[in-house]
């Protein structure tokens, strides 16, 4: 059976709403085009491209005809930029091969300033293990520097690492020569940071490697006056329930700090755990399976979009059997998943996510088109339920007989950017239906839209360079 209505209509609903968005003085990254990315440059707009092809001869071509591989375009972003949002590991390869650096600083209008490094260990430990070869290419290919700061915030790659929650990253960037007794965003130091994060098992691994805990912040915080908040300010569970999988950890922290002379300002009625385990530190590294990530977080636009991993690669023994896809087309965004061995033509299971920046349509317009689209498209057998309704989302059961097919749509608004996440099956390809339904419906109850970008007017200057 070819692509089904549902693909169409994720597609087609997107630039039927659009309006004239795409014509907006409104830009983010995601929204460009190359043409409105690299303005007044030809050349790099053709590498560019040459480069998400994957066409090693017409890249090699346009270098020797003066295409810089580290040409600067909107927000300061350089040529590989587009090819980490239009991924090809085969072109982005040779763009470093002929020297393109991934340490230049995009000075973002935006406040969000970043760098090819910084964007990538985040893409790598937000969507796992299609951008892992990237960031390996960028020390090992690039010469990337794994402690390069952003001037203003001081923020460090590893970071991303830590806030994200993969250890597997952040091991990465140690290898690769990241100094954990670095200072970085806010001056505070990585325990710091990992502590912010609840992860405490990585706090004793970095003590035991001998960071200094004494250092502060730059609001005068060192790392035992950040973990007394845990008694005061911040919710006690994690000192006092057991069955908390960083309580252990937490004591052990205390423990070695305090017979090394530091204070904590413990309350009385805390008990303390009457014996601490004695598992290895390190054991957060240890030659184990990489996570199963349940969810996964994509920025489109003005949002940071958590939302589920297809259930057909939830377990170690399905993770790697996913194949991504990716399309841009003005502001619509568009990532496509399916089993491997499946095509976008002829799939039995599939999930999609798209987004687009909108300003001039309505939340109401945007329901009402994709419902109607739903229903033109998978023809008078479609079946259509609300299976829950928020101020800003709804998540739709959708079922259409006369293809097999059975699916659950979410559809939501956060600012001016529009958001779908659909995942759908043949129901005779999955060995219980029911199973899957209940599956699916509890996963897209999770999904949640957070802050992303900031979409920022263009300014005269960048509007005149684009007309030209």
């Amino acid at each position: 059976m070819g692509k089904t209505c549902f693909v169409v209509l994720l597609v087609l609903l997107m630039a039927g709403c659009s309006g004239d968005s795409e014509s907006t003085e409104q830009k983010s990254l995601f929204d460009m085009n190359v043409e409105e990315m690299f303005p007044g440059n030809e050349l790099a707009q053709k590498l560019a491209l040459a480069a998400a092809d994957g066409d090693i001869e017409e890249m090699d071509e346009l270098v020797a005809q003066g295409a810089d591989v580290n040409a600067v375009g909107t927000y300061g972003v350089t040529v590989p930029c587009w090819v980490i949002q239009h991924p090809n590991k085969k072109g982005f390869k040779h763009l470093l091969e002929l020297g393109a650096d991934p340490n230049i600083i995009w000075k973002g209008t935006d406040g969000s300033d970043s760098s090819l490094i910084h964007w990538t260990v985040r893409r790598a430990a937000t969507d796992g293990d299609m951008y892992t070869d990237y960031l390996k290419m960028l020390f090992e290919i690039g010469n990337g520097d794994p402690n390069l700061a952003i001037p203003d915030s001081g923020k460090l790659p590893i970071e991303w690492a830590l806030l994200i929650g993969d250890e597997s990253i952040f091991k990465f960037l140690c290898n690769a020569g990241a100094e954990v007794d670095r200072r970085g965003e806010y001056g505070k130091t990585i325990a710091q940071k990992a502590g912010g994060v609840f992860n405490y098992n990585l706090v004793l691994y970095l003590l035991e490697q001998g960071v200094n805990y004494k250092l502060k912040d730059n609001h005068g915080y060192s790392l035992v006056k950040s973990m007394n908040l845990n008694f005061t300010y911040r919710p006690a569970a994690l000192v006092t329930e057991p069955s908390i999988d960083q309580y252990m950890w937490f004591w052990r922290c205390v423990d070695w700090l305090e017979k090394r002379g530091e204070k904590f300002d413990i309350p009385a009625d805390f008990k303390r755990p009457a014996k601490l385990d004695t598992t290895p530190a390190d054991a957060i590294f240890a030659n184990k399976p990489p996570k199963v990530r349940p969810t996964r977080s994509s920025f489109i636009h003005e949002v940071n979009l958590t939302y589920p991993t297809p259930a057909w690669a939830q377990d170690q023994e399905s993770r790697r059997n996913i194949q991504s896809f990716f399309r841009q087309k003005g502001s619509n965004i568009i990532y496509e998943f399916i089993p491997k061995g499946e095509s976008l033509n002829n799939w039995n299971q599939y999930q999609t996510v798209t987004g687009i920046y909108s300003p001039n349509t309505s939340y109401e317009a945007f329901l009402q088109a994709a419902k109607d689209k739903l229903v033109s498209r998978c023809q008078s057998d479609t079946q259509m339920e609300l299976t829950e309704k928020q101020a800003d989302s709804q998540l739709l059961h959708v079922v259409c007989d006369n293809q097999d097919m059975e699916g659950y749509l979410f559809l939501g608004k956060y600012k001016n950017t529009f958001m779908t996440v659909y995942q759908a099956w043949r129901r005779t390809a999955v060995k219980n239906p029911e199973q899957r339904r209940a599956k699916v419906l509890a996963d897209m109850k999770g999904i949640k839209m957070e802050q992303g970008f900031n979409v920022v007017p263009m300014t005269d200057e960048m509007k005149q360079k684009i007309k030209q």
